[in-house]
């Protein structure tokens, strides 16, 4: 039972792999691992977490993937995604009420500040000193009406429907492409993420816009999940036919006890992490490689 939504996000899919020269045969092998939970050989795999890689640089709108794929040159593709940002920050000027403009502006450019902190939460006084709901909250609302970014709401409570217990003073903002993010954190963090050699929070914060753009083009309205901070946190929760789906993403491979610990409830089936490695499955916990988020 998947919560649809209206937003336009640019996504990893089979039409992305194509651009890179890979076919649909390879992608239906890709499927069939991940419809039954059989690991990819180990030189397969390995490709295409590169080639995820790529993707949280690259991104997938349409004007970047065409000037990589025309010239293969990284530098092109951070300098047409740069004069998107300018042009989104340009229809900000151009559409947004006069009073609005200067606010709506300055949450749009806090949003990789937001999302390289540890606590992803989107917090006002990262926009600016003394910010408040009061001041921003219209902001956000253009921000996500506009199709530049997806509000995901914290809910306290894991069961259907999860729109009625969501906390409305809670949430984190993504972008609607992750590329686009990569690129506002500057040419070097491209670089970096192509190297592997990331580190930090921004990394955990890429990884998880890009999950959750996957789980918003795969028709579902992502929640994240905290009744308290000494319970921990949950990255995503999911509506679907076997009922709530926990969703964890892992820029590596690390552990998560309120993950492990939402999974031994009994109604809770299964649920998914995401991480660098491979497909497993251990109990309720399905392990997959963040590129199989396509098939979810």
């Amino acid at each position: 039972m998947a919560t649809k939504s209206t937003c336009s996000c640019d996504r990893w899919t089979s039409r992305s792999i194509s651009a890179v020269g890979y076919g649909e045969n390879v992608i239906g092998n890709l499927r069939d691992a991940f419809v039954s939970r059989s690991s990819v050989p180990a030189a397969i795999n390995d490709r295409f977490l590169s080639l995820f890689r790529e993707y949280l640089a690259i991104g997938g709108m349409p004007e970047v993937v065409s000037s990589f794929v025309r010239e293969n040159n990284f530098g092109i593709a951070y300098d047409t995604q740069t004069k998107i940002v300018d042009a989104n920050l340009d229809d900000i000027a151009r559409y947004a009420a006069k009073a609005d403009k200067p606010k709506i502006r300055a949450c749009y450019l806090s949003l990789p500040e937001q999302l390289a902190r540890e606590n992803r939460k989107f917090k006002y006084s990262a926009v600016a000193s003394g910010g408040s709901a009061r001041k921003f909250s219209n902001s956000i609302d253009w921000l996500r009406e506009s199709a530049l970014s997806i509000q995901c709401f914290n809910t306290t409570e894991t069961h259907v429907p999860l729109s009625v217990y969501k906390t409305g003073d809670a949430f984190k903002m993504y972008l609607t492409d992750v590329g686009i993010l990569t690129a506002m954190m500057g040419f070097r963090a491209k670089k970096d993420i192509l190297d592997n050699t990331l580190v930090g929070f921004a990394k955990g914060g890429l990884y998880e816009n890009a999950i959750a753009q996957q789980l918003v083009s795969r028709g579902y309205t992502p929640y994240y999940y905290q009744k308290s901070a000494q319970l921990g946190e949950i990255d995503f929760l999911i509506e679907h036919d076997s009922g709530i789906v926990p969703v964890e993403v892992k820029a590596g491979r690390n552990t998560s006890s309120s993950f492990d610990t939402m999974l031994r409830r009994d109604d809770v089936k299964f649920g998914y992490k995401f991480i660098t490695g491979n497909v497993g499955v251990a109990g309720k916990k399905i392990t997959l490689p963040h590129y199989m988020s396509m098939f979810v």
